[in-house]
């Protein structure tokens, strides 16, 4: 399948990328996109165009050849993997800031309230099952990991109204200490990774970014929490989606390394 997303270099070895229509890639409030370094920018055409040709191959194995014509031309039009691509909305995110040249903060605190890491289900065999697949990301916090009852509380006024028990400030400090040592580029990350995987963990993509686990971990972890899915027992068909998710985050990881090596044509690298 033709490569939808090409780069074209320009000059001093960097490039542009560009999208459907050949032209270069704009960001989410429509602005061209920065030129990029080789690395950078094959990084990030590589991301787009596997997520490109996967819903490009989802869309003919779901419908008639005639009508999937028609939704791949669409699909094109729409450019949908952009906003799917970690690696774009993190470059697209970062351009913002740095036009508006402000910092961001991780919001973290109140978001562990309701980190399904520490609530798991209180019965079998879900709780196995969450046990199981989180044993990694759980076994960085030692004694301060704990396990309370699931928070269906609306807001931290609700928590106390309702003696609901509170994530304890020692497990709270082992975040911030992370969190702490953090470029805004990989707060930007966390927030980025967090909202995408329907927010069912904040601690697990901070330990993600800051290297203390896995790729694989954190696909674990979010199949069994978010969809009590054991990842580890899907037949080889089924295990593509994760694959396909743990890809994305070799990408994205590849992105922030970008960032730890000072690559000067990413925005707000020096912050």
């Amino acid at each position: 399948m033709k490569k939808t997303y090409q780069r074209k270099k320009t000059t001093s070895n960097l490039y542009e990328v560009l999208g459907t229509v050949g032209k270069i890639i704009k960001n989410h409030n429509n602005k061209p996109y920065p030129i990029l370094s080789n690395t950078v920018s094959k990084i990030l055409i590589t991301d787009l165009n596997e997520i490109n040709d996967k819903n490009s191959n989802y869309i003919f194995n779901n419908n008639n050849e005639e009508e999937a014509v028609l939704e791949l031309a669409l699909h094109n039009i729409s450019n949908q993997e952009l906003n799917e691509s970690l690696c774009y909305c993190l470059i697209s995110t970062l351009m913002e800031y740095k036009e508006a040249n402000i910092t961001f903060e991780l919001e973290y605190t109140d978001q562990l309230q309701w980190d399904r890491l520490f609530r798991l289900n209180p019965g079998p065999p879900l709780m196995q099952l969450e046990y199981k697949n989180t044993q990694s990301i759980r076994e960085y916090f030692g004694e301060h990991w704990v396990n309370l009852p699931l928070n269906y509380s609306d807001s931290l006024e609700e928590i106390e109204e309702n003696n609901s028990d509170f994530v304890p400030e020692a497990t709270i400090n082992e975040i911030s200490m992370l969190v702490n040592k953090m470029s805004m580029a990989q707060k930007v990350a966390v927030d980025i990774v967090y909202h995408l995987y329907n927010e069912f963990s904040i601690a697990a993509p901070v330990l993600w970014i800051s290297g203390k686990i896995s790729n694989e971990d954190y696909i674990a972890g979010f199949y069994a929490l978010e969809n009590g899915t054991d990842i580890y027992e899907m037949t080889e068909e089924a295990y593509e989606e994760p694959r396909f998710e743990m890809n994305r985050l070799q990408y994205f990881k590849k992105i922030m390394n970008g960032y730890k090596n000072k690559d000067q044509t990413l925005p707000c690298v020096n912050n």
